[in-house]
């Protein structure tokens, strides 16, 4: 069933993997820099979990004095911003 409904977007589908096939044969530099921004990525979520998990210590310990509900409001925004960075680094937002 998924054959049938997708049969009219093999050609376009195969035209650009085609496309960027040829692209990266002209130019090896663009295999390395999706590398580089998987390596960014990877940097970046790992600095992130280190900030939520201090954030969420620092309002465990009482370091960081408010209501649960603004504390589940902060964790809201944290995922949130997380989601927005990390469409922003894969290019599709």
């Amino acid at each position: 069933a998924y054959a049938f409904i997708v049969w009219d977007r093999i050609p376009f589908a195969a035209s650009n993997l085609r496309t960027a096939l040829s692209a990266i044969r002209a130019f090896p530099g663009t295999f390395a820099l999706a590398f580089l921004f998987q390596l960014l990525t990877l940097v970046w979520s790992i600095y992130y979990a280190i900030v939520v998990c201090g954030i969420y210590d620092a309002i465990q310990g009482k370091k960081l004095a408010v209501s649960s509900r603004v504390a589940t409001g902060i964790y809201v925004l944290l995922g949130i911003s997380y989601y927005w960075t990390f469409q922003v680094l894969q290019v599709r937002l």
